[in-house]
């Protein structure tokens, strides 16, 4: 389970339930599943407010993280981060782009 407002600790969680009916025995992560640290057009930023956490799937694997977001006193927005699979993203020298890096790598 993927949340978001996670005891005012971070902004997003995740937990997992030990139990087979998937009802009872909910473990809960100590470490944030995302946080209000992120790249806007190619600039870091903390946003100020992060909910309503989606996710897609391509493969079995976790490939997109939709987020509605805040900065300051803005209107909320939705926001899509990449999921990189393979290690954090790197920019490339004289671009503001990040890229995923490659399984191969």
């Amino acid at each position: 389970m993927l949340m978001h407002g996670f005891y005012d600790k971070f902004p997003g969680a995740h937990g997992w339930s030990t139990h087979p009916n998937g009802i009872s025995d909910w473990e809960f992560s100590t470490t944030p599943a995302y946080t209000f640290n992120v790249n806007l057009a190619g600039m870091p930023t903390t946003l100020d407010q992060r909910e309503r956490p989606q996710v897609v799937l391509q493969n079995g694997s976790l490939t997109h993280l939709f987020n509605g977001a805040r900065k300051g006193s803005a209107p909320t927005f939705s926001m899509v981060t990449e999921v990189c699979q393979h290690g954090p993203p790197t920019r490339a020298a004289g671009t503001a782009a990040l890229t995923c890096p490659s399984p191969h790598a």
